[in-house]
């Protein structure tokens, strides 16, 4: 192995071809138990996988400078999480009345990678997860990676060749074929657990209000004499702040709905590096992602592959784009994609009257310039509308009705279902009976699609007793279907905002951005 590193140290002109060679040698080194002594917690992991992947291959070969004391245990717990996921996820997608299993489509860039993209195709094809379609994304490769990629006999890998772009370029033309629900990302320089897409794909259906999830990962560099220092195998529970000031989610440890791509467009074609920052910043941007804190994805950095990460070290101009995005986020929120014309869109509230008013109030007058809004509410108090915001200038129409106890009420629901009759999409803010009541009569009389806020929706449902079935909780969304089973495009999602905005919607508050962001994507994506 020493003679390798050598030459590598010596003729850097042949990096490639030593590479190639130095990868059969460890192949045949943990074939044959020979001179490489796997790690502990590595081994563990590297056992509870087929001797044919290439994920455990590659495991098998390293040789950590220093195995880290709490990495036996991560990968324990990666194991165990993993195999209780699984158990209790054939069939998830039933749940959300999907027939077939979701698509995912996986994004692989390459560029003159011929030596490396084997190993990534196959990590692909080895997942337990079948049903996804693989784009190898070729930015101008001058080597033969076209002929490695035509070897592979799945229908499922579709290539692309591509005139020299950028890496955004490249990726973003895989991203416009795409058919998947889902989309993940796979560098030739990195490889998955053949379990990573069932896990992602089991997280995500069971958690339909999340957009995108990241995972852990093992970030592996190698070294001059042949081992591996193992940088980081652990990360963090999201924080949209510590985001901001660095990334911490690796994009091939990233998987998200396609409906980000298609609202907010996708990678900054004018980034040499930090493209998957950049894209992560504002896919995170509208709602938090979910993470799963256990390691499935292996990063092995290697300087002789000419990584961007290295190639592009010098460049500082994509920070500063980077930073000047940001602060265009924060101003004016994420850039968005109008894959839909402007909407009649009627938000709802139950009464006009208290602070709960503001809400519907705060998202009329964020979404007037692209939609025409209106809002409909009922006066159970007989106070007006909320003394605060008596006085500022409507966002849209206004269209409020006494209110009255049953059977009286009966007539007012008749003429709000009047008032919804051209209805686009209906927006149910704090669902209570008379608003969610009014919302789910439309949708059963029209098909209109409407949006529920899960917070609050339990006082609803709480009080209709036990022919409502088992008590729902905030946290199990689904336990509601038995009773919204009649309606038709019906989204469900939470929604928040900061004590200093519960009055009128501020156009430089981020946590404004991120509510009224998190209501425009269901917005774009309702069909």
């Amino acid at each position: 192995m020493a003679y390798y590193q050598q030459a590598l140290a010596e003729r850097p002109a042949l990096a490639p071809l030593i590479r190639a060679n130095l990868r059969l040698a460890w192949r045949r080194l943990a074939r044959q138990g020979d001179e490489v002594a796997p790690s502990t917690g590595l081994d563990r992991l590297y056992r509870a996988l087929p001797a044919t992947s290439h994920f455990a291959q590659r495991l098998r070969t390293l040789r950590l400078e220093q195995e880290p004391p709490a990495l036996p245990a991560a990968i324990a717990a990666a194991e165990q999480a993993v195999a209780a996921l699984l158990a209790a996820a054939p069939g998830c997608w039933c749940a959300t009345g999907e027939a077939q299993p979701p698509l995912v489509s996986v994004i692989m860039l390459s560029h003159n990678r011929a030596t490396l993209i084997t190993e990534a195709i196959a990590s692909v094809l080895e997942q337990r997860y079948g049903h996804w379609e693989l784009w190898v994304c070729d930015d101008g490769s001058t080597d033969h990676t076209a002929a490695v990629v035509a070897r592979v006999a799945d229908a499922r890998v579709h290539y692309l060749a591509l005139p020299k772009q950028g890496a955004a370029a490249a990726r973003n033309q895989g991203l416009r074929r795409a058919r998947g629900a889902l989309i993940a990302y796979l560098d030739t320089d990195n490889l998955w657990h053949p379990d990573y897409l069932a896990t992602a794909v089991a997280l995500l259906q069971a958690q339909p209000g999340r957009s995108a999830l990241y995972m852990d990962y093992l970030d592996c560099r190698l070294l001059p004499a042949g081992q591996v220092r193992l940088e980081r195998f652990s990360g963090r529970v999201f924080d949209p702040e510590a985001l901001l000031q660095r990334n911490f989610i690796d994009l091939n440890a990233f998987v998200h709905r396609r409906e980000l791509f298609a609202c907010l467009g996708g990678f900054d074609e004018s980034l040499v590096r930090l493209q998957d920052y950049a894209l992560i910043l504002t896919y995170s941007w509208l709602r938090d992602p979910l993470y799963w804190p256990h390691p499935l994805n292996l990063y092995l950095r290697d300087p002789h592959v000419g990584q961007i990460t290295q190639v592009q070290a010098a460049d500082r101009s994509a920070e500063q784009r980077v930073r000047a995005q940001l602060q265009q986020m924060l101003d004016q929120g994420p850039p968005r994609q109008r894959p839909h014309p402007p909407r009649r869109l009627h938000i709802l509230s139950w009464d006009s009257g208290r602070n709960h008013f503001s809400k519907p109030f705060a998202l009329a007058e964020a979404l007037r310039d692209e939609h025409q809004v209106q809002l409909l509410s009922f006066d159970f108090f007989n106070e007006g509308v909320f003394e605060p915001l008596r006085s500022a200038p409507l966002p849209g129409p206004l269209w409020v009705r006494p209110g009255s106890p049953f059977p009286d009420f009966f007539a007012r629901l008749d003429a709000a279902l009047e008032a919804l009759r051209d209805a686009e999409v209906l927006y149910v803010v704090k669902p209570r009976l008379p608003s969610l009541g009014l919302a789910l009569l439309a949708n059963r009389r029209t098909g209109v699609p409407l949006v529920l806020e899960v917070n609050d929706l339990e006082t609803v449902v709480n009080r209709l007793g036990a022919q409502a079935g088992p008590a729902p909780c905030a946290t199990s969304r689904w336990r509601w279907r038995p009773w919204i089973g009649p309606t038709r495009r019906c989204a469900i999602l939470t929604a928040s905002a900061g004590r200093s905005c519960l009055i009128r919607w501020r156009a430089n508050c981020r946590l404004c951005s991120r509510t009224i962001g998190r209501w425009t994507r269901i917005l774009n994506t309702a069909a």
